[in-house]
């Protein structure tokens, strides 16, 4: 079986291991267009990624609690983009 180099293992919140990627998308809640993604290895949490593909011209960021985290939020407030 071939092996994806780029990929690594996540446990899935206790769940059964996984190996893989994951795709982080951001879109336009209104027109469901797609702005921007990235793919990153399935053992990078979230909330790393999650700067980079929210775009600065957005109302509302809104997301899963693992995007959730101390930082992330205070940058998002900062720019507004939070309730």
């Amino acid at each position: 079986m071939p092996v994806d180099r780029d990929a690594d293992g996540a446990t899935g919140n206790g769940r059964h291991p996984t190996h893989g990627s994951k795709l982080h998308a951001a879109f336009d809640g209104e027109t469901g267009i797609v702005r921007r993604i990235a793919l990153t290895p399935a053992l990078r949490h979230e909330r790393t990624v999650a700067e980079v593909i929210v775009p600065d011209d957005v109302g509302r960021v809104w997301a899963d609690g693992a995007y959730d985290a101390g930082d992330l939020r205070e940058g998002l407030e900062a720019r507004s983009l939070t309730r």
